[in-house]
């Protein structure tokens, strides 16, 4: 049995061993990120600082699904009898799927929750056992604390069936005391209320990094497109080599590079943009077209080796599409990466509806060389209020396909 002052004890042990943990952890995920690699989407561990101070042993985890969606498991745990019986042993899971208002592992959240347990509580003459099951609803909401560390509040209400024995408490020296431990019934209770409470410590770290192999990054220089015809030098006297440009701008959904029927029919008129430039060449006798570029960019938000990849997943729909509907051969398309589209984030700020002020610090954290902190001070700039502002008005606007189409033509149409 444990008096009141070796319950202290224990929680004030308990509280820095799991603090030691995730410094070790945060120690050990740096290191890794500071190789030259590229880590995957953040993950995040937590402990409940609520059941810490109830001396219940808990770990969460947090993996994000998309950029609105994440599943949160919490652990917890509580094997300790203190003195004269009191308790309050159980293990209890409660995962729960999220919904971020802004973006995954920012701001506010509401939750779908599910829980089970078993427990064993006892007070100086009272004890009852049994399990329970059910789940709930929540609301949320996580800030930083600086770097990788963040802080969470959440609560939550719902419903639990929860099936129990009662028995009477031993209150006697001796051990083998037979009345002293006795059943006196079992029940079931419907309960509805509160279900959950957290403040939770977090740490954010990737997954396990991957070795940066031919990963590209923007051109320092900034992409200037021209909608007019560009005219380059005569290859002979009776040809001569034109290209057209331009921008194609498709709103695909997060994390989406397919080219579904209702993603052409919401993008109609940027689809027929490409499509109409090709078919206007294509219609001049004697023209031939000897090669169409397709530069694809992704918005800044999440992994840099995961967006470099999807932006040239969305440049390969494209040319599909082109290929499909303007029967062109494939070997014309060359397509390229360009990644994440600073360059355009950056020409985009000074003619958004952010105040003087607050184009002038979103610039100056452009400025930085390293991605990943431009990333963490943009979502923290303001408590993330000017960073969703990006999210929603600029950055569906950075998912752009500049295309160049190369083709030769008669001298004759030269005017």
């Amino acid at each position: 049995m444990y008096d009141l002052n070796t319950k202290k004890i224990y929680l004030h042990i308990l509280i820095l061993l799991k603090l030691g943990l995730m410094i070790f952890v945060s120690f050990l995920s740096g290191n890794l990120n500071a190789q030259d690699s590229v880590s995957s989407p953040d993950i995040t561990i937590k402990t409940n600082l609520l059941y810490d101070a109830t001396t219940t042993l808990n770990l969460g985890v947090e993996v994000p699904l998309s950029n609105k969606f994440s599943l949160d498991i919490p652990l917890n745990y509580n094997p300790w009898t203190f003195s004269e019986g009191r308790k309050i042993k159980h293990w209890l899971v409660q995962p729960e799927l999220r919904y971020w208002l802004k973006e995954t592992l920012h701001g506010s959240f509401f939750g779908l929750h599910a829980h089970g347990a078993q427990f064993n509580v006892a007070g100086k003459s009272r004890r009852y056992q049994g399990w329970l099951a059910g789940g709930g609803v929540s609301y949320g909401y996580q800030w930083s604390l600086g770097g990788k560390w963040r802080m969470e509040a959440s609560v939550g209400v719902g419903y639990a069936y929860i099936d129990y024995e009662k028995w009477t408490q031993q209150n006697s020296e001796s051990p083998d005391c037979a009345v002293c431990k006795k059943k006196t019934g079992t029940d079931v209770m419907h309960y509805v209320g509160p279900t959950k409470a957290a403040v939770s410590l977090i740490y954010t770290f990737g997954n396990r990094s991957r070795k940066r192999e031919n990963t590209y990054y923007p051109a320092s220089e900034k992409v200037i497109v021209r909608t007019d015809t560009i005219y380059v030098p005569i290859l002979n006297n009776d040809v001569e080599t034109l290209t057209e440009s331009g921008k194609v701008f498709i709103l695909f959904p997060w994390d989406e590079s397919d080219m579904s029927a209702e993603l052409i029919k919401n993008d109609s008129l940027e689809m027929c943009k490409m499509q109409r430039i090709v078919d206007s060449v294509s219609a001049i006798d004697g023209v031939q077209i000897k090669r169409i570029d397709i530069d694809a960019y992704s918005s800044p938000e999440g992994n840099l080796h995961h967006n470099i990849n999807l932006a040239e997943k969305r440049g390969e729909s494209l040319k599909n599409y082109i290929v499909r509907n303007c029967a062109l051969s494939d070997s014309l398309f060359t397509i390229r990466s360009r990644g994440e589209n600073w360059e355009g984030l950056a020409d985009a700020i000074p003619l958004s509806y952010l105040t003087p002020e607050e184009q002038k610090d979103i610039l100056k954290i452009l400025d930085l060389q390293d991605v990943s902190t431009r990333k963490i001070l943009l979502q923290q700039y303001k408590n993330g209020e000017v960073y969703n502002y990006l999210l929603k008005k600029i950055y569906p606007q950075l998912r752009v396909c500049v295309y160049k189409i190369e083709y030769t033509i008669p001298v004759k149409y030269e005017n």
